[in-house]
């Protein structure tokens, strides 16, 4: 057994990856929100294009006028649920420790955590996403709760969005196993700290080529919504709602 698949057999993560979801999660453009970082400050901010087409975030965040207390966000966006899983492995290839404890089961679709008594960290994956919250100053921090409500924010449907997003797939004739392309129309101006979330009930969802493509998972009812989430107001959605499902 290679390091790689040892890796994933230790983490459960083959099993994980191929279970079934009730919904499909694909988010693009998210970076933290200042509500989502205990209101703290954000010191510094890059934006890094990776191998495997990932997209990073970084992020690093302190209280105002406490140097000695500094929490690392990083989001990677990826392709696909399984690229997200495929990310998450990789990071956890590179710590010290041989197995992280399995993480609380509110945070993530798979989430791993360091152990009690060593620096604070929480390692986990969503929909495309997989993320990562640190604590890396002189004082040490609870990130739990950043996890979640960073965690929240990708995942949880906005309240009262406004209908008015236009969200369409090529044709209105799509047969089981067609991958099409998803056009969203975002706004010219979508807000601050806007990103986009999508979810779909009876089709796959990944990015490929810069496009948000579907991919129909089976002979039954297809539901995709679209969201544009910004902190400055009102969200925004569409919807496609196929009833009777893939020809």
């Amino acid at each position: 057994m290679n390091r790689r698949n040892d890796l994933e057999a230790r983490y459960r993560i083959a099993a994980r990856k191929s279970r079934p979801p009730v919904e499909r999660l694909l988010v693009r453009g998210f970076d933290p929100w200042r509500e989502d970082c205990a209101n703290w400050r954000r010191q510094e901010h890059r934006a890094l294009r990776e191998h495997r087409n990932r997209l990073l975030r970084r992020s690093v965040w302190s209280p105002a006028g406490d140097p000695n207390r500094c929490v690392l966000v990083e989001v990677r966006e990826t392709g696909s649920a399984t690229d997200a899983a495929d990310a998450l492995l990789d990071g956890l290839a590179e710590n010290e420790h041989k197995r992280l404890p399995d993480g609380p089961n509110d945070v993530g679709d798979v989430c791993f955590i360091h152990p009690a008594g060593e620096t604070p960290a929480v390692f986990w994956a969503t929909g495309n996403l997989c993320l990562s919250v640190v604590s890396i100053g002189r004082e040490p921090v609870s990130v739990l709760d950043w996890a979640r409500r960073l965690d929240a924010r990708v995942r949880k449907r906005p309240d009262g969005p406004k209908r008015d997003l236009k969200v369409s797939l090529p044709s209105e004739n799509l047969s089981v196993g067609d991958d099409v392309a998803l056009t969203v129309r975002i706004p010219s101006d979508p807000g601050v700290g806007a990103f986009l979330q999508i979810f779909a009930a009876g089709g796959d969802l990944r990015i490929e080529g810069g496009e948000i493509r579907v991919r129909a998972s089976g002979d039954g009812p297809l539901a995709v919504d679209a969201y544009v989430v910004a902190s400055d107001r009102p969200p925004r959605a569409g919807r496609i709602d196929r009833k009777g499902g893939w020809t």
